[in-house]
């Protein structure tokens, strides 16, 4: 699991990396007087796949990870979903839901690792300390 979750990590930075790219040459297009429609048309397109690729990345891995868990987990984690959406959730649930259900197939630490991957990568963007995508506007 721990390495389903690495590949995830690098692969949501390299796709963050090739947006931001992407989001940097429709701004310089756009900052043009005259703009070329079919280029900027282009690397919107550019932008908007990467976006696509991003948000199914983090479906394909929040798939995987409830896959691995019991029903047991499950249950309890979908129990403890409304108070995580309000940032309420107590650290000590993350743990309760961890050591239930443990076998070969399910390890200790699941949950605790992926909420550790997406904290991760909210804060391991290419633009570290910056707000990602960049709060800029498209035309100048």
């Amino acid at each position: 699991m721990r390495s389903e979750i690495n590949r995830a990590t690098t692969r949501f930075n390299d796709l963050q990396w090739q947006l931001q790219d992407a989001l940097e040459a429709l701004h310089e297009t756009m900052k043009a007087n005259s703009v070329n429609e079919q280029l900027a048309l282009s690397q919107l397109d550019k932008v908007l796949d990467g976006e696509r690729e991003i948000k199914r990345a983090h479906m394909e891995l929040a798939i995987r990870i409830k896959n691995k868990l019991t029903q047991e987990q499950q249950t309890k984690l979908h129990s403890m979903r409304r108070p995580m959406d309000q940032d309420q959730m107590d650290p000590n649930e993350v743990d309760q839901v961890d050591q239930m259900g443990q076998n070969e197939d399910r390890p200790a630490g699941l949950v605790a690792g992926w909420t550790a991957a997406r904290s991760r990568t909210k804060t391991a963007s290419p633009t570290a300390g910056r707000p990602f995508p960049p709060e800029r506007p498209l035309v100048p």
